[in-house]
């Protein structure tokens, strides 16, 4: 037991900086929801970007993704949706559940810095906790995508790094045409099953203490800045490295003191046992 107390909470310990580092990629993350397909456009992005960089104007390596996201199952053909038409949904399958995320070929390259270049039934993945063979990538009501390259790393939001539960990225040269058959598709509560949002990650040029101003900056800003629904409601992320620092190493000391005060004890067990003996 204090074997692999010690050597779990040390190694979990020593590594937890590079665990941060993968968790929080930017010092800034931003995710804006899109209530509705018309403000998905570049006249409402530009409008939330010009408001952050206002509040923000120190800021450097810059990941703009806007994405489309819809939850499912997971077949061999792609993904289905509607769990009220489909008997396959029933609590064996849940390892299937996940989500996909379409993004813009536009977008990709830019976060890439690439060119590459897809026809409108053609399409990227990449995947995350999960693995898809098949030449083709189908999301039911929509067109089958030929998958042209199943991609071994991309660079996406925050949010996405944080997600764990199977996860596949679409890269589509006409992301409007896709979501559309979609929009008709309701869930359990009647609300649609896309959910839309606008990514804005960021570097802070300055210490963590201005980083921590530029969040709080923003974090009073949001509602003048996020889209709204017709009846008022907004919604938002908003994570800043320097805010979770204190919090995410405290966690990982705290396990490290629990492993070390635990090793005594059983330290002490164990002597007690072999006097005794």
């Amino acid at each position: 037991m204090v074997m692999v107390m010690l050597s779990a909470t040390m190694s979990m310990y020593i590594g937890a900086e590079d665990s941060f580092a993968t968790r929080y990629p930017k010092d800034i993350s931003i995710r804006l929801g899109v209530p509705d397909i018309k403000y998905f456009d570049e006249k409402s992005f530009e409008k939330m970007r010009d408001s952050i960089n206002e509040l923000a104007p120190e800021r450097e390596n810059v990941l703009e993704m806007p994405c489309i996201s819809v939850a499912g199952l997971f077949t061999e053909e792609g993904m289905i949706i509607d769990q009220e038409s489909h008997a396959e949904f029933d609590i064996s399958t849940y390892d299937n559940i996940g989500y996909v995320q379409i993004i813009t070929l536009e977008d990709y390259n830019r976060a890439m810095g690439v060119n590459e270049s897809l026809e409108k039934d053609e399409c990227f993945i990449y995947c995350y906790r999960t693995e898809y063979l098949n030449d083709t990538f189908t999301i039911e009501n929509c067109m089958p995508l030929r998958v042209k390259e199943v991609l071994d790393k991309i660079c996406i939001p925050n949010y996405m790094v944080l997600e764990i539960v199977p996860m596949v990225v679409i890269v589509t040269s006409d992301i409007e045409t896709l979501a559309e058959p979609l929009l008709s598709i309701k869930n359990s509560w009647d609300n649609s099953v896309l959910q839309m949002s606008w990514n804005y990650d960021f570097d802070i040029d300055g210490d963590a203490d201005e980083e921590k101003v530029v969040y709080n900056k923003i974090d009073r800003g949001i509602p003048d800045i996020a889209i709204h629904e017709e009846s008022g409601d907004y919604n938002y992320g908003l994570v800043s490295r320097a805010t979770e620092r204190s919090e995410f190493f405290g966690m990982y000391a705290g396990l490290l003191f629990m492993g070390i005060l635990l090793s005594i004890v059983f330290l002490f067990a164990t002597v007690l046992i072999i006097y005794y003996k």
